[in-house]
């Protein structure tokens, strides 16, 4: 650009300045972007403290293994200590059990509303926290964990549709980091508390977020999407004005009008199945797609580091504390997801993907060489004790970039509203699947095989699926619904015309053929209730990490034979903690299977409001357990409603959001669940199991509290026939628009929907009918399965036992701790670049950098394993490297999945879709959680920790050949690329199209 220009029209007319370039041809310089209402920050925020919850109650374990498994009865509340069999089950059941939430959740959402789905997720998984903490039986812990993590799973599923159902294009992806903020914020949460704690105060701190859920989700707002969806017009128009009251009557209007052109547009696929998703091509690539963030989340090892962070680094022997490493992860996690969110518009969610996934396997490499050298009692290790802190942070840091918070968003965006609950459901049951056998698997795999192993095979994944998002994964930020199909690459001339005074100019592109088409217009700040009305449902998030964390300072409580710290009237066996672990998992596919079609039904703030009671419910019955089975029972029910709270969350923050900012906010996905864990390391260590269980409940009455004065998502709205309340939504949510912009949104919503009317009853069968779905499910797997793989689930949760295992000199309350507030700093890191980098190029970055770490911390356990002599010089390595393993897990992998799931899919097959995923997710997560504490205890925790370093690299390879990029891309456009989308072993920074 050579020379600038000025022009201005006649009087009432926006002056425009024009740059020239030395062929002479005239572009705009673009305009200031309005800021996001603070009733849209408020909304997001409140429903991001379910994730907050859920988050830390996955990263439980970490402070409360060592407790469960102590034969002190004054910190651990069983009867009797906890096995190793107890503690895999107890890790790995829940992610199965998630299936259900996972499944459910996004259908349900659909049925009854994703604010009202996610209000009851967040009350059950608040009654399972409450059953955890007072049950003295390790099997009833168990069984409450699988609960709470099938509502917790089924509420994220909500979460995604919620989150982008009220954002914009522009702010989808900031507001999408807010997933990712709150689960490192939630995982802090537990690392924090966790070891202050005994196991019962412990699990009832972790469910607070659900209790402020609770009463904040009275002040939120049904998605304008889910409002007009179901012919709420002027509720529907309501929403969005409280959404996007930055914006003028007319901009509001106009959003409310695309939201009414995108519902009619699918009305035949209004009621989305599995079978109708795959009905046309662009959800089958959506689908398949999706499934890359969505693996490489998973398999980068950062739920089961989470989950087992405190024991991890007790076992490292670094000089840490297992917790105060957790709390460093845990605060550098929030820290990440902040700054992710700023910068995730300006980058792109594949290249953050890519550049969190190198970084996690990376990271998990060394920390798996650490636990190596000190399984075979290398004589360097005391010189390189502080390579697995390190190595930790930096994991958390790159997770938290991308891995983390983006999966969520590219997600939402691949797909349309009517697709969108079908889509994630399917994205989050694959990611509960694989979590399930991460964390189920990592406790045995680390006793029998080695630590080390573990991490090394989530540094592999990582590796593998920075690969697959680097060839596969397209980029979707940056682009307007209206423009998928009409804007061209080979645009060589702009030119503008003006009319009459008092009409909006407009300006026109021109491709080599003469044709005029619209420039997309200029980025506005997300205003700040969208910002307000994420916040709000990832409360429940924040309440279910907060629960997922909360074995970690519990377990050992709970292993306790003393009864001043352990709740239960004998110490919980190593079975009965593997079954707490891994039974919430399995029980939360109810959640995430029914919840998105509940959603669709009832809508999705109303799901999420019932899902947020329930989950507050599971944490008082929890908090008042003695008996190890209540425990488990009360578990499994708030996983599944928080799973079921996932899947409507996801759906949620999708509709909520725009092309430019899904990614942003998908991100808060992963932000509210490193804070939920956060929480839960904090204040675990802090109180007894039956206060931790009720603290972790706050997040959830602040849930409550916020989700009525937040509103439905305008798509659905749409979908019902809401017009009205539908261009009310808009108008909240995006009242940084003008009237006319906020009535374009709507109309492109409108014509979106109308494009989709063939599938509008969309189930599992016509999810599979067309091309775009079918890859859609199938790419959204994979960043699912990576992101259940990667051992994150199960590593949160054991983060305690497996640093007081390691033993560093920190416990694994304190290294969970640290690991919380990692996973929250790079969560934060991740919002603000995913959309500059992408969500491929972040889950490729997160996965390796995942793998790394996980190979280090692996190798540690290995050198310890075998009583190397070095292991006092590099008893610090485990700690670094599970800081860098969350680093690494929250850049990409943690947070990207749900997106990449929810952006795959079309509204109509969302909910479907995402309930498939979901229950994928649970799965594996029960098979992880579960199989954890036996695989530690008879194989060796480094062969863990080397199995999710592994699946990193597997992860990140595959991501790079098959994971498109969806940033800056609107659903109408990823479902037309999906539609042409080609497998190829190049990389796919962009879809491949026929032409």
């Amino acid at each position: 650009m050579i020379e600038m220009r000025k022009q201005s029209g006649p009087p009432g007319l926006q002056e425009v300045t024009y740059v020239s370039n030395r062929e002479g041809e005239f572009k705009p310089q673009a305009a200031d972007k309005k800021r996001d209402t603070l009733f849209l920050h408020f909304s997001i925020i409140s429903v991001c403290l379910v994730v907050m919850s859920g988050a830390s109650s996955q990263t439980w374990s970490s402070p409360v293994i060592p407790k469960l498994k102590s034969n002190d009865t004054s910190i651990n509340p069983l009867i009797e200590p906890a096995t190793t069999l107890q503690i895999s089950i107890m890790m790995g059941l829940p992610s199965l059990t998630s299936l259900f939430g996972t499944f459910l959740a996004p259908f349900l959402s659909d049925m009854f509303g994703r604010k009202k789905m996610l209000q009851f997720c967040g009350a059950c998984m608040l009654l399972c926290d409450f059953i955890i903490a007072f049950c003295d039986h390790i099997i009833y812990i168990i069984i409450a964990r699988c609960i709470l993590t099938l509502f917790f799973m089924g509420s994220v599923s909500i979460l995604v549709i919620l989150v982008i159902e009220m954002c914009e294009s522009h702010n989808r992806a900031k507001f999408g980091c807010f997933f990712g903020f709150f689960l490192s914020l939630g995982t802090l949460y537990s690392y924090v508390f966790g070891p202050m704690f005994s196991v019962r105060i412990f699990t009832l701190v972790t469910s607070i977020p659900l209790i402020v859920w609770i009463i904040v989700s009275f002040f939120t707002v049904e998605t304008p999407v889910y409002l007009l969806s179901k012919r709420r017009t002027k509720e529907c128009l309501q929403a969005l004005q409280k959404l996007r009251s930055n914006k003028t009557r007319n901009e509001i209007q106009k959003d409310f009008d695309e939201i009414e052109d995108s519902i009619k547009q699918r009305q035949s696929f209004k009621n989305a199945t599995i079978f109708s998703l795959f009905k046309t091509k662009e959800t089958r690539v959506g689908i398949g797609l999706a499934m890359i963030p969505t693996l490489i989340h998973s398999g980068c090892g950062a739920t089961v580091m989470l989950s087992f962070l405190g024991p991890i680094f007790n076992e490292a022997e670094s000089g840490l504390s297992g917790n105060l490493v957790a709390i460093i992860v845990g605060v550098l996690k929030i820290f990440t997801v902040f700054i992710t969110t700023i910068v995730v518009e300006n980058f792109g969610r594949r290249t953050l993907l890519l550049f969190s996934t190198l970084g996690c396997a990376l990271s998990q490499l060394v920390i798996g060489l650490f636990f190596y050298f000190k399984y075979i009692d290398s004589p360097i290790t005391p010189y390189i004790k502080l390579f697995p802190v390190i190595a930790v942070v930096a994991y958390f840091i790159f997770y938290c970039i991308g891995l983390g918070p983006l999966p969520p968003t590219i997600n939402s965006e691949l797909f349309t509203s009517e697709f969108r609950s079908v889509a994630i459901s399917i994205l989050i049951t694959e990611l509960n699947i694989l979590m399930f056998l991460l964390t189920a698997a990592f406790p045995l795999l680390a006793r029998y095989v080695g630590l080390h192993w573990s991490f090394w095979f989530f540094s592999l994944f990582c590796f593998i699926g920075g690969a697959v998002i680097y060839v596969m994964l397209p980029e979707t930020s940056d682009a307007l619904i209206l423009q998928q199909k009409l804007l061209e690459l080979d645009m060589v001339v702009m030119k503008k015309q003006s009319g009459p005074p008092g009409l909006q100019e407009v300006t026109y592109v021109t491709n080599k053929e003469g044709e005029f088409k619209l420039q997309a217009a200029d980025k506005k700040r997300d205003s700040l209730f969208l910002h307000f009305s994420v916040i709000s449902v990832c409360l429940v998030i924040m309440s279910g990490a907060s629960s997922l964390a909360w074995p970690s300072p519990v377990i050992p409580k709970l292993k306790s034979n003393d009864t001043s710290i352990n709740p239960l009237k004998e110490p919980a066996t190593t079975l009965q903690i593997s079954m707490m672990m891994g039974l919430p998992t399995l029980a939360s596919l109810f959640g995430t299977l029914l919840a998105p079609f509940l959603s669709d039904m009832f809508g999705r703030k109303r799901m999420l409001q019932l899902s947020g009671a329930c989950m507050l419910l599971c944490d008082v019955v929890i908090a008042f357990c003695n008996n190890i089975i209540y425990i488990i029972i009360a578990r499994c029910i708030f996983m599944s409603f928080f799973m079921g709270n996932m899947s409507i969350l996801m759906i949620f923050v999708i509709e909520l959001c725009e092309n430019h900012n899904r990614a942003k906010f998908g991100c808060f996905f992963g932000f509210f669940l490193p804070l939920g864990s956060l929480y839960s390391y904090v204040f675990g260590p802090m109180f007894s199991v039956r206060i931790f269980t009720l603290v972790t409940s706050i997040p959830l009455i602040f849930f409550v509290i916020f989700s009525f004065f937040i509103v439905e998502t305008p798509v659905y709205l749409l979908t019902k026939g809401r017009f009205k309340e539908s261009l009310q939504s808009l108008r909240k949510l995006r009242s940084n628009k003008t009237s006319n912009e906020i009535q374009k949104d709507f109309e492109e919503i409108e014509f979106s929907l109308k494009q989709r009317q063939s599938v509008k009853n969309a189930t599992i069968s016509s999810l599979f009918k067309t091309k775009e779905s079918r890859v859609g499910v199938g790419v959204a797997m994979i960043p699912t399965l990576v992101h259940c793989g990667c051992g994150a689930t199960v590593v949160a949760s054991f983060l305690g036992p497996i640093f007081n295992e390691a033993d560093t000199g920190l416990s694994g309350n304190m290294v969970a701790i640290i690991v919380g507030i990692l996973k929250i700093c790079t969560v934060f890191i991740t919002t603000m670049v995913v959309e500059n980098f992408g969500r491929r190029t972040l889950l490729i970055l997160s996965s390796l950098g995942c793998a790394i770490s996980q190979l280090v911390i692996g190798w540690f356990f290995y050198l310890k394993y075998i009583d190397s002599p070095i292991i006092p010089y590099i008893k610090l390595s485990p700690v670094i490297a599970v800081m860098v393993y969350f680093i690494f897990f929250n850049i990409g992998l943690g947070p990207l999945p749900p997106t990449i799931s929810s952006e795959l899919f079309t509204s109509e097959f969302r909910s479907v879709a995402i309930s498939i995923i979901v229950t994928v997710l649970s799965l594996i997560l029960f098979l992880l959680t579960s199989g954890f504490p036996l695989l530690a205890r008879y194989a060796g925790i480094h062969w863990s920790f080397w199995f999710f370093s592994l699946f990193c690299c597997i992860g990140a390879a595959v991501i790079y050949v098959t994971l498109p990029e969806t940033r800056g891309k609107s659903i109408v456009e990823i479902q037309e690329e999906l539609k042409n989308y080609k497998f190829s072993f190049k990389s796919r920074d962009t879809f491949k199209s026929n032409k």
